[in-house]
């Protein structure tokens, strides 16, 4: 009895979780935009300059490195890491756009477990993130995958833990 109770609280725990997912996304897209936009003017006034002065992305890079002041280096560096996670964050963004809402949670949570980058503002949009009520097909959908998920292996789990203790009727 008790091992049904939790796995029902567990199940519920995972409805409500899991109704969050397409929302979340929603939250992350906002401040995704925000992020490109803003890393969108910085590398822009970087490739800019580059180009005024002759350069490509290749041969800046290569002219970085070859710099003898520690200065030039580090700031060489900081703009092409600029670059690199406008890149990135662009190509997240373009990836989040084409995808379903069905697929976006899915792809969200993919990228933020191999991308630090990506974990890390992830970690913001948490932070700031104020779950809803699920108002959408998608977040039913999760809601509904999620909870009956947790709840079947609470279930099996709390069953098996369970099962040494049952009366038996021989």
């Amino acid at each position: 009895m008790l091992g049904r109770f939790l796995a029902l609280v567990l199940g519920i725990a995972g409805v409500v979780a899991g109704s969050q997912a397409p929302n979340f996304t929603a939250h992350f897209m906002q401040n995704l935009e925000g992020r490109v936009d803003e890393l969108g003017r910085l590398a822009q006034d970087i490739t800019s300059d580059r180009e005024r002065l002759g350069y490509t992305r290749k041969m800046a890079k290569a002219a970085c490195e070859a710099a003898e002041a520690e200065m030039v280096r580090e700031d060489c560096n900081r703009a092409e890491e600029t670059l690199d996670r406008f890149d990135a964050l662009m190509a997240l963004q373009t990836k989040l756009k084409d995808a379903s809402g069905w697929e976006r949670p899915i792809l969200l949570a993919q990228t933020a477990m191999s991308d630090t980058r990506v974990r890390g503002f992830a970690e913001n949009a948490m932070k700031e993130f104020q779950p809803a009520v699920p108002t959408t097909a998608e977040g039913a959908g999760y809601a509904a995958g999620t909870g009956g998920g947790l709840w079947a292996i609470g279930r099996l789990l709390f069953g098996l833990l369970g099962a040494p203790f049952r009366r038996r009727d021989y």
